[in-house]
């Protein structure tokens, strides 16, 4: 049986850079979430998991940075000391490493369109249909 929580993401810190003025073609991102990338810390029901979001391009036009917290509060104790345990052995419940990675990536969207920079995502291009008609004798 899986564990119900609540899961809180407050960021503190954002950095962008947009490297270079020309920008053409599309860019490959790398990113890569440390989560916890501090000290966790217990107080009473809640866990606070640091985390910091990196994020670079090929060919390199942009550097991003950023960093929060993610609170975890548990209404029972059997899964907080689970998660505990857990964070000890340096494994961390997909749910949360999910949710702290795609509430960044917003982040990292929003901002790479704000310096002007084409999305990391190809855009859909509508595809040409192929009328056909056929003739036939009934």
């Amino acid at each position: 049986m899986e564990s119900k929580f609540q899961l809180s993401i407050a960021l503190n810190y954002i950095h962008a850079e947009k490297l270079v003025n020309m920008v053409g073609g599309q860019l490959q991102m790398q990113l890569q979430l440390a989560l916890p990338s501090g000290q966790v810390i217990r107080e009473g029901t809640r866990v606070i998991l640091p985390f910091t979001l990196t994020v670079s391009t090929s060919p390199p036009v942009l550097t991003m940075t950023v960093k929060g917290v993610a609170e975890v509060r548990f209404s029972d104790e059997t899964s907080l000391e689970k998660l505990m345990k857990d964070l000890e052995k340096g494994i961390v419940p997909q749910p949360i490493f999910t949710a702290v990675f795609q509430h960044c990536y917003f982040e990292v969207l929003l901002f790479s369109r704000e310096l002007g920079l084409p999305p990391p995502i190809p855009t859909p291009q509508p595809q040409q249909v192929k009328q056909t008609t056929s003739t036939g004798v009934m």
